[in-house]
């Protein structure tokens, strides 16, 4: 079964009483109702800094994230590393997570519910760029590592910047590329790159005596050469391919 189904949510009616955290974290919906219900903080943390939207996230209880997310919970809280909800949506694959967010932007826009679309804009645009303390890492970065297309997607739509760099001088895409992930590199690459050109980019860069080699080239195959490729294809002089892997890198 697909975790990220709304099918995997269980209810439970047994005792003793479970707290909310853990309630979350099993998604346990009826659980979760019946404790916001009676008043508890939905942006309580516990003694590691986690609530129960991050525990619903990283274990994608997603009925409880959407229920969490609709009462108004905190994306812009973070634990004791840095981690936040956002975060733990990359680090644990829950694209349904990122997914559901975005609608919450949407239906506060559409509601014209400026306060509450305010508040949700800014604890985005708060924590979508946040490093991480322990590993150095931006959501997207994160993301890109594990080769998660579709987190690296929703990122970048959420404002990600791609520019970032970790401790070593590492991009998002650079981190994408080394661990073998040349989808997830390319979708970062053509991200606000869409009317960039194989051409702009040779021309540019000073090359366009080589327009011919690429001219049946679509962009993201461009974008996905190594030093290897252009070897193969007739590129012999170092200098010229060091600055079109530069040119690469840059977009």
């Amino acid at each position: 079964m697909d975790r990220d189904e709304f099918s995997d949510v269980t209810t439970v009616n047994e005792s003793p009483p479970i707290d909310l955290f853990t309630a979350s974290a099993l998604g346990y919906i009826d659980v979760v109702l019946n404790l916001v219900q009676r008043g508890q903080s939905i942006n309580e943390q516990n003694n590691g800094g986690f609530t129960a939207l991050m525990y619903a996230c990283a274990y994608h209880r997603n009925q409880v994230v959407m229920y969490l997310l609709n009462l108004g919970a905190d994306i812009a809280l973070t634990d004791p590393d840095g981690k936040t909800f956002i975060s733990l949506a990359a680090e644990h694959g829950n694209q349904k997570a990122l997914t559901i967010l975005k609608e919450e932007l949407l239906s506060h826009s559409l509601r014209r519910n400026r306060v509450a679309n305010n508040s949700l804009q800014t604890a985005v645009a708060k924590t979508i760029n946040l490093y991480e303390l322990k590993n150095g890492l931006t959501p997207l970065m994160t993301g890109a590592r594990l080769g998660l297309q579709d987190i690296v997607s929703s990122l970048l739509e959420l404002g990600a910047d791609k520019t970032l760099m970790d401790s070593n001088g590492r991009t998002a895409r650079d981190l994408a590329v080394l661990h073998g992930h040349r989808v997830a590199a390319v979708k970062i690459a053509m991200h606000k790159a869409m009317n960039i050109t194989v051409e702009d980019i040779l021309v540019n860069s000073g090359l366009e005596k080589y327009k011919s080699l690429f001219a049946r080239m679509t962009l993201d195959e461009f974008l996905l050469l190594e030093e290897d490729d252009l070897k193969n294809m007739g590129i012999k002089l170092l200098g010229p391919r060091k600055t079109l892997l530069m040119a690469i890198g840059k977009i």
